[in-house]
């Protein structure tokens, strides 16, 4: 079983960036210096995920999620493709995002990423991005962090939800890396 809930966050309400994660601008390629929880300093680069990116960033994902989705991730990219990012270092995918449009709302995810503040990054991007929008985000319940920003952020909690297994899962993926779904009909 994995826990997750949702937050949302209603359109034309102001979500506030700290400063110290996230820098304004407009340009979609940035570079930052980030602390992250090993306290290392690492160069972020935050690009657009092009459609020829989708491939391989469903072969990363498979050993994240535990299956192919490979038909999700091209669904999502001609859903919603301006915040479809991804983050490399050394030439190594290390988080990602995709989004969709509903009738009412926009739902951000899946991000896989290496670590919190690769997620928040990638967040904050789609933030700026979709800021006349009202957002709905599912996330995995032990992600506290993670919830305890974005409710700090004036994003509210809306419903709980588990999702659970009839027989066996061989192979559940790495939850440590999974952040947010992109929703419970998705995955």
């Amino acid at each position: 079983m994995i826990e997750n809930f949702a937050l949302i966050k209603e359109k034309n309400k102001f979500v506030k960036i700290p400063e110290k994660l996230f820098s304004l601008g407009i340009s979609i390629k940035r570079s930052y210096k980030v602390n992250d929880e090993r306290k290392t300093n690492d160069t972020i680069n935050i690009s657009q995920i092009m459609e020829n990116d989708i491939s391989n960033i469903a072969d990363v994902d498979e050993s994240f999620f535990g299956v192919n989705r490979l038909n999700l991730f091209k669904f999502l990219f001609k859903n919603l493709k301006e915040i479809c990012l991804q983050i490399k270092q050394e030439n190594k995918l290390k988080a990602y995002v995709f989004g969709r449009k509903e009738s009412n709302y926009i739902q951000i995810g899946p991000i896989i990423a290496n670590s919190t503040a690769l997620a928040k990054k990638l967040l904050c991007e789609t933030f700026i991005k979709l800021k006349e929008h009202s957002l709905v985000i599912d996330i995995l319940l032990d992600k506290t962090k993670l919830k305890d920003w974005l409710l700090s952020i004036e994003f509210t909690h809306q419903r709980s939800f588990t999702r659970m297994y009839l027989k066996s899962n061989k192979y559940t993926g790495k939850i440590e890396n999974q952040y947010l779904i992109s929703g419970p009909e998705f995955g």
